[in-house]
């Protein structure tokens, strides 16, 4: 099979399309948004038909890392600096060895950018959790580690009766 041009795997095939839409990323958030890169098992399977023998994670960092700085700079244009847009990795749990964890952008205008990093940095552990390393290893791998810094959110969710841990890349 022939791989997929750049414009074939920016369509709904492949990218979960909100993911792509300005109004959205751009938009006022009351708390934050979160636009994963894939929504879809379907779109899984059309990656992993196309690059069988690609590594999956670093490919969609790569992706979520150009969408981050087309809207980073679409923003700065329009001359917002309130807004804090990053990429984040989360439901680590349905990481079966098969699937892993899908990258999303992370958008808000309800938090104060420099304040935030600031209480993701005052919580942040002396060693790497698992999810962690998973994360740092996809970065690398697609060398982009050094262009970001790295903060982990873990929480146990009553609700769902589990622990969220979300990955903010920054």
């Amino acid at each position: 099979m022939k791989a997929p041009s750049p414009k074939t795997l920016l369509s709904g095939k492949f990218i979960y399309q909100e993911c792509l839409s300005a109004d959205s990323i751009l938009s006022e958030t009351a708390t934050f948004e979160e636009y994963p890169l894939i929504h879809r098992d379907a779109q899984y399977k059309n990656w992993k038909v196309a690059f069988p023998e690609s590594d999956i994670f670093s490919m969609w960092i790569g992706v979520a890392v150009f969408l981050l700085n087309f809207f980073r700079n679409l923003d700065s244009s329009v001359g917002s600096s309130d807004r804090f847009l990053c990429i984040t990795v989360n439901r680590f749990h349905e990481v079966d060895g098969r699937h892993p964890p899908v990258p999303s952008i992370f958008t808000s205008t309800a938090l104060n950018p420099a304040e935030f990093v600031k209480s993701l940095q005052l919580r942040a552990l002396d060693v790497d959790s698992k999810e962690m390393s998973i994360v740092r290893c996809g970065f690398e791998s697609c060398n982009e580690s050094r262009n970001f810094s790295f903060y982990e959110s873990r929480f146990f969710d009553e609700v769902s009766k589990s622990e969220i841990v979300r990955i903010y890349c920054v």
